[in-house]
């Protein structure tokens, strides 16, 4: 039992150590997809309230006449906005919409 084990043991080495020596390479047949928050997020109760996700990291985010400009990233399942001016926020995508940390939800359009 103890041969086999350490039988397994070195092969399980061999392979990882073998796969150590192979060189990184870039695929670059592979594509960057667009985030997947793109797009424009619209407040249920009111059409003049949403937030515009571009794809080049960017966002617009209109409040009747206040209108906010910024970068996002998204981490996972969530969203980080910072404006040009102003504190950083966030979103968490909840299916196709997406929830402020206070629980107000705008849904994708």
């Amino acid at each position: 039992m103890r041969i086999r084990l350490s039988m397994l043991l070195a092969g399980c080495l061999m392979t990882l150590s073998g796969c150590a020596n192979i060189p990184a390479q870039a695929d670059k047949s592979v594509s960057v997809k667009p985030l997947q928050v793109t797009g424009r997020y619209v407040n249920a109760m009111s059409s003049e309230i949403y937030i515009d996700f571009k794809a080049d990291g960017t966002f617009n985010d209109k409040f009747g006449r206040r209108s906010v400009t910024g970068k996002y990233v998204q981490e996972g399942n969530r969203v980080i906005l910072t404006p040009t001016a102003g504190k950083v926020f966030e979103y968490t995508i909840d299916g196709n919409s997406i929830v402020s940390t206070d629980g107000g939800r705008l849904i994708r359009q």
